[in-house]
């Protein structure tokens, strides 16, 4: 009779132990896994209602505007630095070819000629070179690279100054300058100057005997 009695009395002990344990939802010595995304491993699924903070559209216009400012003071600055490199390339490019002008008459045996002239309503200025024809004695204009005409840019104003003296571009029929089979050349300084309120400037010259040279360095 007693052995009945606690056999019952242990029975609707774990009764109540389980009855508890359904309630919790946790069941009795299991610990409960943690719920995880779906082809994530080991990582915690995001409980729905909750997000990654993320920008604001006022933020975002901001960044635009600071942006959209930082590159119009590019686009502002970048046409100085253009004519300044425009500048550069045609000085070094107008002697590299008057250098080239000289090999040329002296490997040819001929006579070369050498014209500045401004061209178009807006001084502009363009040079060109000549061979000169000994059966026929006139002047032909050379149209082969690399002593085809020159349009040099309308931010560059040219002077030139012949044997002393300054020299009225576009009045003379023939160039005024003269490139001999010889190696010489008529002495010369041309000057080129930068437009636009810049101080930037280089003068070319020569005694006619020597080579082209720079008299004054670049300046900014």
């Amino acid at each position: 009779m007693r052995t009945s009695i606690y056999r019952n009395f242990r029975r609707s002990r774990s009764a109540r132990k389980l009855a508890r344990s359904g309630r919790s939802g946790v069941a009795v010595g299991f610990m409960p896994e943690r719920e995880l995304a779906p082809g994530h491993a080991g990582r915690p699924a995001v409980r729905p209602g909750r997000c990654d903070p993320g920008f604001t559209l006022i933020e975002v216009l901001v960044v635009m505007f600071i942006i959209s400012l930082m590159t119009g003071l590019a686009v502002i600055n970048l046409p100085d630095f253009t004519r300044t490199d425009d500048f550069q390339y045609e000085a070094e490019r107008l002697k590299a070819t008057l250098d080239l002008a000289r090999r040329e008459a002296s490997m040819q045996s001929s006579e070369l000629g050498f014209k500045l002239v401004p061209t178009g309503p807006e001084p502009r200025f363009a040079y060109s070179f000549y061979r000169f024809d000994e059966a026929r004695q006139v002047w032909h204009i050379i149209e082969e690279k690399p002593f085809d005409e020159r349009l040099l840019p309308v931010s560059i104003r040219v002077s030139m100054t012949l044997e002393g003296e300054d020299m009225t571009l576009g009045d003379e029929a023939s160039p005024p300058v003269l490139i001999l089979s010889s190696g010489e050349m008529t002495p010369l300084q041309i000057r080129l100057e930068q437009r636009g309120g810049s101080d930037l400037s280089r003068q070319l010259a020569t005694d006619g005997y020597g080579d082209l040279e720079w008299a004054s360095e670049p300046n900014e």
